[in-house]
């Protein structure tokens, strides 16, 4: 008896104990609690006065909240303990969203200004107290988001690399489940074009590569790989009639064709995989419900081509690693193509393919030796020599004009057009040399902190390009010089004009539904103008419907495709990790060289490529993450 109350009371002791710790533990973890829920309130109510999507941040709050509450109390209170791959990540997510919203404390005190008619003092001193706010608004943003992403990415990182592959049996053979697929996108892509969009789209763009096949005097300022392509439709269009509109016609038809079947070979590479008919469908119904892929399939563009080579040189390189299907000396020989598409058919390819090739080289040089790794490096590396032959000696020697200079120094000119237009002091020195090029009022006249085109065109027609070509060092020391003396300048000229491909999504064309060319012979003809106008009314609720602009965000895309890497980092799986190189390399060419803050169709191939790249990173099990070469 004795044995047993001694027993008791030592078990309520232990019971007391344990009692103590946790309201201990309790009494030092609110205030702990309570300032990562401040911060975060604070930064999603300071990200109301965005001037993107502010449905993005909003859902990624929810998330981040959500994910908190799922989250053991160890895993929300180690950020501030530890510093980890989570949080690292978290907090460059953190700041860039700050830097891309550098402008929130002066468009909050705007609104204070135009709300309260008292505010006379902030309106006359309104840089000053916009300094002032900044100090308490940046650290805010910063901090905030950094525990918004820290949860985000913890529990997605807990949960998915937990995660083990979904197998569906299908008695479908992949060939046949490939037609069906391909024959269901032709079908549907090629009836809305020829039903109301006869004979496709055809912009300014798509027009002077066909005045050059017609006049015979070519350039490369749009690939001239791409505008033979062209011609051969055209070509063969004129056997059949003199009318230009059946050679646009053939060319619609042979972009939905292509388009059609790199998407089929994709989804068809996730049905051989065996993965979960949900997934299947899911990706199916992205190309099929998305206006960019509907209209984007028969538009006359150098870039719907390029982007959908980059997704069958990601899925071609992928089904080459794994060994997927029977038909391995096809996919090898889509490979090979594929790496020359990637190089020629934008001029920014060959750059971002070099990105790739390194890349590869980097991640797999453990591997690299290997046998099959080091023919795939090889072959790549020699892509990238016979491509710089053919762009160089080879075009010179056609006499095909090349891209002018100033055409790929849009960011350098945004820079030291934002240091003249922010009265910043120059040197005379440096004054006498921007004037040499072009004159210094009429940079300030025109130009626009989100595209380029205004001041470089205007330094291609009228500039003195002939003093920059024989001056180029001085220039490029005015560059360094100026960038030096006014990094504030450089850095918010740069945010604005690329801020389109990393930050929230803004309104801006996603696509084109003209056709130009009246000039030419080229005549669109709606077969059902009815269908037309429900097809337009459909496009246009995802410029209306918030929850819907998500779907056509560069940089929400972007971001996905960064989370897809870091998933693989964290499984040590080095080919979904690769995988997403491809993206992120054209994504970066943007970053030093748009012309434009947020041309979808310059990034259109992360649309084309995130089903594959989510499938992927989501349903990847640890038997796939290391690869064995034979």
């Amino acid at each position: 008896m004795n044995k047993t109350a001694a027993a008791l009371v030592q078990h309520s002791r232990t019971i007391q104990t344990r009692i103590n710790e946790m309201s201990l533990q309790m009494k030092e973890s609110i205030p702990h609690n309570f300032l990562q829920l401040f911060s975060m309130f604070c930064w999603i109510a300071l990200l109301y006065y965005t001037d993107s999507y502010y449905i993005i941040y909003l859902a990624i709050a929810l998330l981040g909240f959500s994910c908190r509450c799922m989250l053991k109390s160890s895993d929300t209170e180690s950020f501030s303990k530890v510093i980890d791959a989570d949080l690292l990540v978290a907090a460059g997510f953190s700041l860039m969203i700050m830097l891309a919203n550098y402008h929130i404390p002066y468009r909050m005190l705007q609104y204070v200004i135009s709300t309260y008619n008292g505010a006379s003092f902030i309106e006359k001193n309104i840089d000053w107290c916009s300094l002032l706010l900044s100090l308490i608004v940046y650290p805010l943003l910063i901090i905030g988001g950094t525990c918004t992403f820290y949860f985000l990415l913890r529990y997605l990182s807990q949960k998915l690399i937990s995660l083990a592959l979904c197998h569906d049996d299908f008695r479908l053979k992949p060939q046949w489940f490939f037609t069906s697929v391909f024959a269901g996108l032709c079908a549907f892509y090629s009836s809305i074009m020829l039903l109301c969009f006869y004979p496709g789209v055809t912009t300014t763009d798509s027009c002077q590569q066909i005045s050059e096949i017609l006049t015979g005097n070519y350039t490369n300022h749009h690939p001239f790989f791409h505008t033979l392509i062209i011609r051969l439709f055209i070509a063969l269009g004129n056997v059949f009639s003199d009318n230009i509109n059946i050679g646009v016609l053939l060319y619609s038809l042979g972009s939905i064709l292509f388009l059609s079947a790199v998407f089929s070979y994709m989804i068809t590479t996730l049905y051989q995989l065996k993965l979960h008919k949900g997934i299947l469908i899911t990706a199916l119904l992205f190309y099929v419900l998305l206006p960019s892929h509907i209209m984007n399939s028969f538009t006359m563009w150098k870039d719907i081509p390029f982007s959908a080579v980059v997704l069958l040189f990601t899925v071609s390189f992928f089904r080459v690693m794994k060994n997927i299907g029977k038909h391995r000396i096809g996919d090898l020989i889509l490979f090979f193509l594929s790496m020359f598409g990637f190089c020629l058919l934008r001029n920014n390819g060959l750059i971002a393919f070099v990105f790739v090739t390194v890349a590869f080289a980097i991640i797999y040089k453990k591997y690299v030796k290997q046998h099959k790794l080091k023919k795939l490096l090889i072959s790549m590396a020699s892509v990238v020599a016979v491509c710089l032959i053919i762009i160089n000696p080879v075009l010179d020697a056609l006499e095909i004009d090349k891209t002018e200079t100033v055409e790929s120094l849009s960011i350098p000119i945004q820079q030291i057009s934002r240091t003249v237009v922010d009265n910043n002091d120059l040197s005379e020195n440096q004054e006498k040399l921007i004037s040499e090029l072009i004159d210094m009022e009429k940079i300030r006249e025109l130009y626009s902190p989100y595209i380029s085109d205004p001041v470089k065109f205007y330094i291609r027609d009228y500039g003195n390009q002939k003093y920059f070509k024989e001056h180029k060092m001085k220039y490029v020391l005015l560059y360094f010089q100026l960038g030096l003396s006014h990094p504030g300048s450089y850095m918010t000229a740069w945010i604005d004009q690329t801020k389109g491909y990393w930050n929230a999504g803004y309104d801006y064309p996603r696509f084109s539904t003209v056709c130009d060319g009246e000039d030419l012979g080229i005549e669109r003809v709606v077969v059902n103008e009815k269908l037309q106008r429900v097809v337009l009314s459909y496009f246009s609720l995802f410029n209306y419907f918030d929850i819907l602009k998500p779907f056509q965000s560069i940089g929400l895309f972007t971001w996905l495709t960064l989370l897809v890497s870091y998933l693989g980092f964290k499984k040590k799986d080095k080919l979904t990790l690769f995988l997403t190189v491809p993206c992120m390399a054209i994504i970066m060419t943007l970053l030093i060289a748009t012309p434009v803050f947020a041309e979808f169709r310059y990034a259109y191939s992360l649309f084309c490529c995130l089903p594959f790249l989510g499938a992927i990173a989501l349903v990847n099990d640890n038997d796939m993450s290391d690869l064995e070469v034979n």
